[in-house]
């Protein structure tokens, strides 16, 4: 049995160019499209497609409003989101994220902003959907259960002589890591003693959506990076779209600098800038990381530099990723503290803080 694939977008030229770039992976042998969210409905209803690639704006039905249908269909559909550079767009696609979309790119990313980015724009594509075709979704949460207590982590004990005055916590996540982060955040409690860096792969404009969705949804102050902010305990910050965050050492405090260098294995914001950052700077364990759900091994490096400073690495555990590959990496490397689930990280992580809250 082939693998068969919805393309649905109300521009035909974006509809035959994705359907070319599909064609190019083996495992498709039958491409179906539709020109609206309704029709697209009507078209899974009949028949489950094993993938589906979904413009955000559309006329009749947007792509959000099918999405959701989808998602009733078939909880378990892969849903690949095609969105646009602006504010409304970025919107609409984390909200998608957190109804069930596995992931999703740009039309910049998708069909290349000049010629010469073409080829390179296009094996990025094709390598993300060959990987989110192969992998599996992680399982439903019981909707009988308390989503944050429905997975159980791998139980962890910290000796009280292990425990440091934590000022940093760090996290990185990809594919998967918006939904992630929001079961994650939604832990923490207030009065915190520690300041929280994310850094999450994502384009400019989606990061500062991202950051207002999660103050939104985890009524947290939660904020886009910028360049001499000093870091603030119970404060959160997420990496700014398109450029490095490096994390500078100022007496007490932590302030972010933002770099335009080259990515780091295609990732800009790349984790290991931002982890090696600190490593090279810390003298004590005043910092916990952790590695969430993402495609890739952006991180491995960075957490391997953290541990070589005894500093305890957490990943999200397999079976609640969406794609066990950033944390893999991790825990390939026989560096992981403990494995969890989003829900129970920050427990865990906090275990490890002498003072995890404000006294």
């Amino acid at each position: 049995m082939g693998t068969t694939v919805l393309v649905v977008d109300d521009s035909v030229i974006y509809r035959k160019t994705l359907t070319r770039f599909l064609n190019k992976i083996e495992e498709i042998t039958d491409i179906k499209q539709a020109s609206n969210g309704k029709e697209a409905v009507r078209m899974y209803t009949n028949k489950h497609f094993d993938f589906v690639t979904m413009d955000v704006e559309m006329p009749l039905m947007n792509g959000i409003e099918a999405l959701r249908e989808i998602m009733k269909i078939n909880p378990h559909a892969k849903v690949l989101m095609v969105s646009s550079v602006t504010t409304r767009g970025a919107g609409y696609t984390i909200d998608a994220l957190s109804i069930g979309a596995v992931d999703f790119i740009t039309k910049e990313q998708a069909f290349g902003l000049h010629e010469d980015q073409a080829d390179r724009l296009e094996n990025e594509l094709l390598k993300k959907i060959r990987l989110i075709l192969k992998t599996p979704l992680p399982p439903l949460a019981d909707a009988k259960k308390d989503v944050y207590t429905s997975l159980k982590p791998k139980a962890s004990r910290v000796k009280d002589s292990l425990k440091s005055p934590v000022s940093l916590l760090l996290i990185g996540s990809s594919t998967g890591g918006p939904p992630a982060l929001t079961k994650l955040l939604h832990g923490m409690k207030a009065n915190r003693n520690y300041a929280t860096v994310i850094v999450q792969h994502m384009p400019p404009v989606f990061t500062e959506q991202l950051a207002v969705n999660l103050s939104k949804a985890c009524k947290k102050d939660v904020i886009e990076a910028a360049d001499g902010l000093v870091l603030k305990k119970d404060q959160i910050v997420i990496a700014k779209g398109a450029v490095h965050l490096k994390l500078k050492k100022k007496g007490h405090e932590w302030v972010c600098e933002l770099s335009d260098d080259e990515p780091v294995l295609s990732c800009k914001p790349s984790v290991d800038v931002t982890f090696n950052s600190v490593a090279k700077q810390i003298i004590s364990k005043e910092v916990v990381a952790m590695i969430l759900t993402g495609m890739g091994s952006d991180g491995a490096n960075g957490c391997q530099a953290l541990y070589d400073k005894n500093i305890p690495i957490l990943t999200q555990e397999r079976s609640s990723c969406v794609v066990y590959g950033m944390p893999k990496a991790v825990d390939d490397k026989n560096i992981t503290s403990v494995h969890a689930s989003p829900p129970f990280l920050i427990g865990e992580a906090e275990k490890f803080m002498m003072h995890p809250t404000i006294l």
